[in-house]
């Protein structure tokens, strides 16, 4: 499952309200993060791998 930080525009892979592969804790700000299709753009280490 692919998720947008919307401020950002970097896709990670994760789900929302939970912690992306990359470390991020999405639950801080909720309302940052939506669910996409989209390929992952994050380079960090789990997101990408």
């Amino acid at each position: 499952m692919a998720l947008m930080h919307i401020p950002s525009g970097e896709v990670h892979k994760g789900r929302k309200g939970e912690t992306t592969a990359c470390g991020i804790n999405t639950k801080e700000q909720l309302d940052h993060w939506g669910t996409v299709k989209n390929t992952v753009t994050c380079n960090k280490k789990g997101c990408k791998n």
